[in-house]
């Protein structure tokens, strides 16, 4: 009985500390099925960038944001040329300068629960930026492809199974 016992609590113990979500993590979902297709383990007040190529004026873009909690806190957006998309001025609390020839957008503070992004097929070459480790979108999803990107807790057991886009 003792034995039974123990190798119930054993299993217990082991499926808790493996099936229980304990890290929080980028979730990149495809946008329709909401299937995981990628994630990255990120720590709450890390920050990452979104790094594209303008489809119109052909020059990068650079956006910074911000983990926290279960939001993503747009910080800054950074270019070299004004179109379309592209902030001509700052809201109440933001700061628009030119610096080292780009035009940046910081002191934001927009929350967001999640992103949808559509990777772009020709010129966008859409990517992560971690910690300064740089993974191309196109990597894990298709080009053209509508992706849900969300910050939630996930278990060992999803980290050991891999999908940590950046480690890869």
């Amino acid at each position: 009985m003792k034995r039974l016992f123990l190798l119930t609590l054993t299993i217990l113990l082991t499926a808790a500390v493996l099936f229980v979500p304990v890290k929080r993590a980028l979730l990149f979902e495809e946008g329709k099925s909401g299937k995981l297709v990628a994630h990255q383990v990120i720590e709450d007040g890390e920050k990452f960038q979104i790094k594209y190529t303008h489809s119109i004026h052909k020059t990068p873009v650079i956006e910074t944001y911000k983990a926290s909690a279960d939001l993503i806190i747009q910080q800054s957006i950074a270019y070299r040329n004004f179109g379309v998309g592209m902030p001509d001025n700052a809201g109440e609390g933001e700061r628009f300068r030119k610096v080292d020839g780009m035009y940046v957008l910081d002191q934001m503070n927009r929350e967001f629960p999640h992103l949808d992004l559509r990777t772009g097929k020709v010129i966008a070459n859409h990517k992560l930026i971690v910690d300064g480790k740089e993974r191309p979108f196109s990597s894990f999803a298709e080009p053209g492809s509508w992706l849900r990107i969300k910050l939630e807790r996930i278990s060992l057991w999803d980290i050991l199974k891999g999908g940590n886009i950046v480690d890869n």
